[in-house]
């Protein structure tokens, strides 16, 4: 099994540009230096149209898991536009690149894919998208042999923002930019960060989109697909607000099945449940599960702060009582971290991590301790949806000071986060741990 890694800021010296980022896989195994680098733009030339300097590649970077697909944005790539051989403008519209399972690029998109190209440019409507800077992949279903990918643009319409959802076949559902498609004003960067749920019985899958600077609290905006007479949008189902000014809440947006009320449909092949006492051997099982599925949803807040208590950075956490994609009249369990932590950085569902029934999440707090950084484990509840206090923290002084390339302090541990896919076979779910500042993988 392998997992993959985003480098932003690496340079390629296959390519005659600077800083253009990467995207590496790399194995579990010992060996320090067996990460390979995925051939995601190939050898290019420079090209009068586009400017690949700083574009970032691997800023963000989703999977569906072993058999699907990836997907993996330069939020910063530059469209250049000449008139009469003179530079005019250069919009920073970002590309994508979709990838296949066995990690190759179709010809036909090998140049990336720039939603926003194409479009009106300007900043007031398209031309400083930087598309990817939120983006999400819905998960493989049994039956279902593509995927969505969800992208955000959260410098469309003057940093109003967008986002855009499409398919293998290009198919394109855009939410406009106006107030009254997305109800949040110029300067929210909605799109900064994007996942997907299931709330409804329908399984009809509602696209998710933070919105940190929205009202000056920030935001978090649910839309789902629509198609009349061959236009395809998305519209508005809800949103959801901060507590708190200033917070940048929305700043990462996740889904977890907390309270049990619902299981994916999935194919599973794994190990069984290990026994407490390792008195009966692991067996391989095969399951395929057929269940309604209520996700709940988690945002994180970093910028939160509280005088009284302080607390600094937050995660609210709001169930799903509706169960019809609304979850404005909940009142959302809000937990916080340590002062100056930036606590809700990074948010990700984790699965079922200790085999209960309800799925659990973990939360990145990358400024704890001066920099140091630290990783919050919360577990699912029947009961409240959550468990408290965490169940684990994660710091690096847990890592052997003698690990090879050790993460080192001031590194940002969690600053991103992926977790909620069994990479050792082992029955349960992993996580994988970013450290901003940190060079090294360690897993």
């Amino acid at each position: 099994m392998r997992f993959l890694v985003g480098a932003p800021i690496f340079s390629d010296d296959n390519l005659p540009f600077n800083n253009t980022g990467g995207v590496f896989r790399c194995p579990l195994t010992t060996s320090f230096d067996d990460c390979t680098q995925i051939e995601v733009e190939g050898v290019g030339e420079e090209e009068e149209s586009k400017d690949k300097n700083g574009e970032w590649l691997g800023v963000t970077v989703r999977s569906q898991g072993p058999g699907g697909k990836v997907a993996t944005c330069a939020h910063r790539y530059k469209q250049v536009v000449r008139t009469d051989g003179v530079i005019s403008s250069i919009n920073p519209i970002g590309r994508c690149f979709l990838l296949e399972s066995d990690l190759t690029i179709e010809e036909a998109y090998k140049d990336g894919w720039a939603p926003c190209s194409g479009k009106t440019s300007g900043p007031d409507a398209f031309g400083y998208c930087q598309a990817g800077t939120g983006l999400a992949i819905t998960k493989k279903e049994r039956g279902d042999s593509g995927a969505d990918f969800i992208i955000g643009a959260p410098g469309a319409g003057n940093w109003q923002g967008s986002m855009v959802v499409t398919n293998p076949k290009f198919h394109l559902w855009w939410s406009e930019i106006t107030q009254e498609s997305v109800r949040v004003d110029l300067n929210s960067y909605f799109g900064f960060s994007a996942t997907s749920g299931k709330f409804v019985e329908d399984r009809t899958t509602f696209v998710v989109g933070g919105a940190p600077r929205a009202d000056a609290k920030g935001a978090v905006v649910i839309m789902k697909k629509q198609e009349e007479w061959g236009e395809r949008e998305l519209v508005f189902v809800d949103m959801l607000v901060s507590t708190s000014a200033y917070s940048s809440f929305g700043y990462d947006v996740t889904v977890a099945d907390l309270n049990g009320d619902g299981t994916r449909e999935e194919a599973s092949f794994g190990l069984s449940k290990p026994q407490a006492d390792r008195s009966q051997p692991l067996t391989f099982i095969f399951n395929v599960h057929d269940y309604e599925l209520y996700d709940d949803i988690i945002v994180g807040a970093p910028m939160f702060f509280d005088r009284e208590t302080q607390v600094g950075g937050a995660v609210y956490v709001f169930i799903n009582e509706a169960y019809d994609g609304t979850f404005s009249g909940v009142d959302p369990i809000i937990i916080t971290g340590p002062l100056d932590s930036r606590f809700g950085m990074s948010v990700t569902g984790l699965g079922d991590i200790n085999w209960d029934g309800f799925e659990d999440f973990a939360v990145g707090a990358p400024y704890e301790n001066d920099a140091q950084g630290a990783v919050y484990v919360y577990l699912g509840s029947a009961s409240d949806g959550v468990v408290q206090p965490w169940a684990q923290k994660i710091t690096p002084s847990d890592f052997p000071t003698n690990l090879h390339n050790a993460i080192l302090p001031n590194n940002t541990f969690g600053y991103s986060l992926s977790g909620g896919m069994d990479l050792d076979w082992n029955a349960f779910p992993d996580l994988l741990i970013g450290a901003l500042d940190s060079e090294s993988v360690v897993c």
